[in-house]
């Protein structure tokens, strides 16, 4: 079992928090957090984030799924363990907060956690950011950053990989901050409007994304120190 990084505990003992940035895990038990259409909410999000495109962000959250209706969407997630939501504390009421992203496995790699908690493991995960107002953000980038240590942590995972449309720049150039290479291509593998097309293959190693958190949480801790009155 891959030792756990002493960042990656630390921040495992504080419940994924840092500030106003939490990662929760979604529980449909939780009518009183969530309420009974949560999934649903999760969609309609999905929809507003790109409202000039007639599916929103959805082909590229849920990347070659053919049926992008709100009852197939919602219904993969309902069946997606853990399903984890990237949170943001709301300024003016702390006990209330905004959902600006989700994360989910789609593909296991290894042994059970219940059958066997100390194996190794890896994974594919599916991921979207949801409000523009919140793209290129601190706040992304801490849910993200959080998002990862969750999985490396909880689930003893040796990387995370993803699956990408070749034309789907703009989250390639995202990834790349948290360490995330391309490792080539499948061919005509996923769909894209009705026809299987190539797409990219990601990877995440635990080495390099312990380097990132490293150099991301010396920085924060850098911004956040007291400036000293005597220079």
């Amino acid at each position: 079992m891959p030792a756990i990084h002493p960042l990656f505990d630390a921040l495992r003992d504080d419940q994924y928090r840092i500030g106003n940035c939490s990662i929760r895990v979604y529980d449909r038990k939780d009518t009183k957090t969530y309420g009974t259409n949560f999934l649903h909410y999760l969609y309609d999000q999905c929809l507003s984030s790109a409202p000039h495109r007639p599916w929103g962000v959805l082909p590229e959250a849920f990347c070659g799924m053919s049926d992008l209706t709100a009852d197939s969407i919602c219904s993969y997630l309902a069946s997606r363990s853990p399903l984890l939501l990237y949170c943001v504390d709301r300024a003016d009421n702390p006990a209330i907060f905004d959902v600006i992203g989700f994360a989910y496995p789609t593909i296991w790699c290894g042994e059970s956690k219940l059958l066997n908690p100390g194996a190794e493991r890896s994974m594919f995960i599916g991921y979207t950011a949801l409000g523009r107002q919140w793209y290129g953000s601190q706040e992304l980038e801490t849910c993200t950053m959080l998002m990862g240590v969750y999985f490396f942590t909880e689930f003893n995972l040796l990387s995370i990989n993803g699956q990408r449309y070749l034309n789907n720049h703009l989250s390639a150039k995202y990834l790349t901050r948290f360490g995330v290479r391309d490792t080539g291509y499948a061919a005509s593998f996923i769909n894209q409007n009705g026809k299987l097309v190539d797409c990219w293959l990601s990877a995440l190693k635990r080495e390099d994304f312990e380097r990132y958190v490293e150099k991301k949480l010396m920085a924060m801790a850098t911004m956040s120190a007291p400036a000293d009155d005597n220079l």
